[in-house]
């Protein structure tokens, strides 16, 4: 598909004192675009002055707005571009859709991005005229690889190239020449070029895999990366400039190699070096929510775009947004704007978020400020909606009185709200406030004046949508330029032809009340459209407006009265006598006014009430007194009195009060009681004075120190006495316990043994008595108990087998025949011998062990080798053994041996190798039970095997 887009574009910016400080908003941005087979496209001509009355445009601020309007129109002619002095002219340029997906069409197609940018663009490829020439290559020339088409840009020792068409991919859809971190060079008239530029028309919007810009580029030019498709990109540590017009929809990361001085990555997003730049947020990276590093002072165009997870932005410390910043994110919900925000672009920042629910501003900010998610602007006592997010979720809403303007695009995309009520304060609506908006809405338009709408104000609203005015006021209301308005003589109007329609004078009464509501304030127009203030009659009933036209409830004053307003309906309250209001009494007159004297008698009662406010504060029978407060106070020689006031008439009451009795202080001792006399108290009253006495009863007896009477020995007990320090009356005695004996050393009478006790005396240095006491018999030790030494096995040398032990108990080694005595029993023969130990003197029981007997090595007779390949073998007979094991072997350390065992005295091995010397040795063994008691081996011998 191609498209020709003639775009004559006029951008205002005005910045003017009442309230457009930072945010620039657009007077006029209509762009017509149309495919090919609809017909001729439209073309609008620029201005070259505006007529700025129309708009109330301070006159201070015209030369400005002309100025701007006359650099619009030169950036707006056709491009002059000059690359080394060669110029290039280009009147129309043919985009052609790039290889992304059918549904990957940029919405933006009828908001086209113009700026003064000075990049230098390059020819479309169908202009490209290849030099064929054998001359040497020139500035400007172009030339073409498998990789792409390339134009020379410098000439001489660092010749350097841009790439501007035709960017090839891989097999995989990827953009990668060769090794990324090495130079990208392209050949041509056999000399290397430097590839350091990318041109805007350079096909890489068609890349859907990986772009990575190999190292060497220094500048990526805006628009090569326009509407790409590209789900990686990863940038070389020499890139420079980064494409400003980049809108890609598909990308999923984003990467800055190590050493690049100008742009890094944080939490997924690009960001300048220094931190102060938001460029791009993949529009595919798999976050929720998002959170700008306090580094971040400007998001850049658009930053966000096409975005498809994120639901929640904050902004910590941005001042500046621009134009397309968040343009169609598909799952933002929440955007929170900063305090420090003061330049906020109006052009398409939110366009198309379709999610969006709310914004919110920091308190603090100097311009901007959010009522429950809905964003305004503020200068003094100035006021303009800015933002009314696509997806607020109110089926009505009213714009609060006191908004004088609609900014453009501020109702962009709306999908849930269906009726929209403007007030009479709104005196402009700029371009496209209603554009694009999902389900049809209706508009209540009350004014007292004539509204300015900027061209296109209701335009691309959803089918189906009403503007509900009274006719006389719409031809009055609309300014003349108002392109898209109708109104004929009939007082029939439209708008758009098809699209909204303003309905006239008859069914518009209908749809428009005089009363307006507001963010849940009421306000009342009269007759002629005016806003009332003051006591007003309105069907009946009268209400009360305040200065501000706000409908008030409650008590209010007017005409040196005071009414009462019901706070449900604002009506007067028109009862007579005695009403209760918040559970407070107050008296009506037949006037309806609240009646304010101190004192009323009214039904053959006296009420008394609060002349500032008129509540009934009580009656006769109902007084609330305060506590009593002493007239003449009581004391305990005469009576007083006491009074206590109404709280609510101050009535005051009194009563009198009895004497009351003395207040006695503490006792004081006059004179001290003891054992011997009584004593005197007195106390006095501290009212009075007057005092009393009273007898204290003697006091016991105050005992001194214990005295010893007779000091204890070790045979008798001592005595001490106790005495009154007064009367010195014995008051207690108490025995001393006796001493306890100072005995010497024990000295042993007589010696305990293992079958009798001993004895043992000791004498008191003192009084000389003697303590005898006995000695317990000594205690034997078990000898089952020793521990022995180990006794190694013997063998048998036909003679008895005595093996020495040694026995140690509690660490102690004992003796033979002093402390045991040794036995032993079958210890000649090959077998088991046994060894009994008994014990003597200190130690009893016996200890029972055992030790092997081994038969000795048996004799070889005779060894022969009669057949071939075995051995036979004669022996002597060992004494009382069971049998023998023979051993042979190849090796004379007999590595790998095998052995046999018989009984007999001869014994042949067959199967042995022949021609082979094998060694042999043989020892007998005792069997005993189920265990072999082997004795030593007899001498090695060697035989050769036939």
């Amino acid at each position: 598909m191609k498209v020709k887009l003639f775009t004559k574009i006029l951008t205002i910016t005005i910045t003017i004192s009442l309230g457009i400080s930072n945010i620039a908003f657009a007077a006029s941005d209509h762009v017509e675009s149309e495919a090919s087979q609809v017909g001729n496209p439209i073309e609008s001509e620029i201005p070259v002055e505006i007529d700025t009355d129309e708009f109330d445009v301070p006159v201070e601020f015209q030369k400005q707005i002309n100025k701007h309007l006359s650099e619009t129109e030169k950036a707006s002619s056709v491009s002059e571009i000059t690359v080394e002095n060669e110029l290039i002219a280009t009147e129309e340029a043919e985009i052609t859709e790039s290889l992304t997906e059918p549904n990957s069409s940029d919405s933006r197609s009828d908001h086209v991005k113009t700026s003064g940018e000075s990049e230098n663009n390059i020819q479309a490829s169908s202009d490209i005229i290849f030099s064929q020439s054998e001359q040497p290559a020139q500035v400007g020339d172009t030339f073409s690889t498998t990789f792409g088409i390339y134009q020379i840009l410098t000439v001489g020792e660092k010749p350097t190239a841009m790439l501007i068409d035709k960017a090839q991919s891989d097999p995989n859809g990827n953009f990668i020449y060769g090794d990324t971190s090495k130079p990208w060079t392209a050949s041509y008239k056999n000399v290397e070029y430097s590839v350091t530029e990318i041109g805007k028309s350079s096909k890489l919007t068609g890349i859907s895999g990986t772009i990575s810009i190999p190292e060497g580029v220094t500048y990526i030019h805006n628009g090569a990366l326009s509407k790409a498709a590209a789900r990686r990109i990863d940038l070389p540590a020499s890139l420079v400039h980064f494409d400003e017009d980049h809108t890609l929809h598909k990308l999923e990361l984003i990467t800055v190699a190590e050493g690049n001085q100008y742009y890094k990555v944080e939490d997924g997003a690009l960001l300048s070096k220094d931190g102060t730049r938001l460029i791009l947020y993949p529009a595919m990276y798999q976050n929720d929510s998002y959170t700008s590093p306090e580094s971040v002072l400007s998001v850049e165009e658009d930053a966000f775009y096409n975005n498809a997870f994120l639901k929640t932005i904050t902004l910590t410390k941005v001042t500046t947004i621009k134009d397309y910043a968040f343009y169609e994110m598909h799952s933002i919900e929440t955007i929170m704007y900063p305090k420090t925000l003061t330049n906020l672009s109006p052009k398409y920042v939110t366009f198309n978020c379709f999610t969006l629910k709310q914004i919110f501003v920091e308190k603090g900010n100097p311009i901007l400020y959010d009522e429950n998610g809905i964003l305004f602007f503020k200068n003094e006592n100035e006021y303009m909606l800015v933002v009314y997010p696509a997806s607020y979720p109110l089926d009505e809403y009213c714009i609060p009185y006191g908004v004088k303007s609609i900014s453009s695009f501020a109702f962009n995309g709306i999908t849930h709200t269906k009726l929209i009520n403007i007030p009479a304060t709104v005196n402009n609506i700029y371009s496209y406030a209603f554009e694009e908006t999902q389900i049809p809405i209706e508009f209540i338009l009350q004014f007292s004046s004539p509204i300015k709408l900027s061209q296109s104000a209701f335009d691309r609203l959803a089918r189906g949508s009403k503007l509900y005015v009274e006719t006389d006021k719409i031809k009055n209301g609309f300014l003349k330029d108002f392109l898209t308005t109708n109104i004929n003589e009939n007082g029939g109007t439209k708008i758009d032809t098809e699209t909204p329609v303003i309905v006239d004078y008859e069914k518009a009464v209908s749809r428009i009340e005089n009363w307006y509501l507001c963010n849940n304030k009421k306000y009342y127009y009269d007759i002629s459209g005016n806003l009332v203030v003051g006591l007003q009659q309105i069907n009946q009933y009268k209400y009360y407006f305040g200065e501000d036209h706000i409908m008030k409830t409650g008590f209010q004053d007017a005409d040196g009265k005071t009414y009462y307003f019901f706070t449900d309906t604002g009506k007067m309250l028109t009862n007579s006598g005695i009403e209760s209001i918040d559970n407070k009494l107050y008296f009506i007159k037949t006037d309806h006014s609240i009646y304010k004297e101190a004192e009323l008698t009214y039904d053959n009662k006296i009420y008394y009430l609060n002349t500032n406010t008129g509540e009934i504060i009580c009656d006769s029978l109902s007084h609330s007194f305060g506590p009593w407060q002493d007239t003449i106070a009581a004391t305990c020689t005469k009576g007083g009195s006491q009074s206590h006031t109404c709280l609510k008439c101050n009535h005051i009451e009194t009563r009198t009060l009895s004497k009351l009795q003395h207040q006695f202080n503490d006792w004081i001792i006059l004179t001290e009681p003891n054992c011997t006399s009584q004593g005197i108290k007195m106390h006095t009253c501290h009212l009075c004075h007057t005092s009393e006495q009273q007898i204290i009863n003697k006091s016991s007896h105050r005992p001194g120190k214990w005295i010893i009477n007779r000091q204890p020995t070790c045979q008798s007990n001592g005595k001490k006495l106790l005495t009154c320090n007064i009367c010195t009356q014995l008051i207690q005695y108490e025995d001393i316990q006796r001493l306890p004996h100072k005995y010497g050393n024990w000295k042993i009478k007589r010696q305990a043994t293992y079958v009798r006790t001993g004895s043992k005396t000791r004498t008191c240095s003192i009084c000389g008595k003697t303590d005898l006491t006995n000695i317990p018999k000594l205690l034997r030790k078990n000898i089952s108990k020793a521990i022995t030494s180990s006794i190694k096995q013997r063998t048998y040398n036909g003679r008895s087998q005595k093996p020495s032990i040694k026995l140690i108990l509690n660490n102690k080694l004992l003796k033979m025949n002093a402390d045991y005595s040794i036995n032993y029993k079958n210890n000649k023969k090959p077998g088991k011998a046994s060894i009994i130990i008994k014990g003597k003197r200190n130690y009893y029981g016996t200890k029972n062990l055992n030790f092997y007997i081994a038969p000795k090595a048996p004799t070889i007779r005779s060894l022969s080798c009669y057949k071939k390949r075995s051995l036979s073998l004669r022996i002597k007979k060992a004494f009382s053994s069971s049998g023998y094991q023979f051993t042979y072997s190849l090796s004379r350390t007999f590595k790998n041996k095998k052995t046999t065992n018989f009984s007999g005295t001869s014994k042949t091995i067959n199967h042995l190798s022949s021609n082979k010397i094998y060694y042999i040795k043989i020892r007998a063994y005792k069997k005993i039970g189920r265990k072999k008691i082997f004795g030593p081996y007899s001498k090695t011998s060697k035989v050769l095997i036939k």
